[in-house]
This record gives structure tokens, C-alpha cells and sequence, in this order.
């Protein structure tokens, strides 16, 4: 029996499957069929910010900056986590 991560068996179980072996992407394509267009913006703003901030020595997240991204990915995760639990999945 393979162990798949989670989010790979709730994308599956909703018959979408990931186009690429890429980190986010897949997941933000899958946020896509069950948010509104400006979450899945909104959280692929952040994951390019992350991004950059990762691999990019010469920019800096400021504290403000910080605050938001926990702000939003908090929302997120909230609007996330009705969706699971309305299809019938436990957190």
C-alpha cells in the first residue's frame, strides 16, 4: 500500500489530479475549482513572495508584510477547512 500525502488523496478523491511534479502548483490549481478567484490569487501572491524570499538574498519581508501573510494564510486555511469538512473529510 503507497502512502500519499493527504491533500493528494482529497485532490484525487475529488478527481483532480496534479499536471506536475511542481511544489504549489498542483495546489493551486486544485484551490482553483473550489475558491473564488481572488483566494487563489491572493495565495499565489504569497507563495511567489515565499519564494523570493527564500532565494532571493537581496529582498526583505518587512514586519507588516509578516503579519499579513499570517493574516491571510489563516483565512485560508479557515475557508479551506470548511470546504473539507462540508465534503465530508475530518481535520
Amino acid at each position: 500500500m503507497s502512502r500519499r500525502r493527504p491533500d493528494a488523496r482529497v485532490r484525487q478523491t475529488g478527481g483532480h489530479r496534479p499536471r506536475s511534479t511542481e511544489g504549489h502548483v498542483p495546489v493551486r490549481e486544485f484551490l482553483s475549482h473550489f475558491l473564488p478567484r481572488d483566494d487563489v490569487t491572493l495565495f499565489d501572491r504569497m507563495r511567489r513572495k515565499r519564494h523570493t524570499a527564500t532565494y532571493d538574498m537581496s529582498f526583505t519581508v518587512t514586519h507588516t508584510d509578516a503579519e499579513n501573510a499570517v493574516h491571510n494564510a489563516r483565512d485560508l486555511v479557515h475557508k479551506i477547512g470548511v470546504i473539507i469538512l462540508k465534503d465530508g473529510f475530518s481535520l
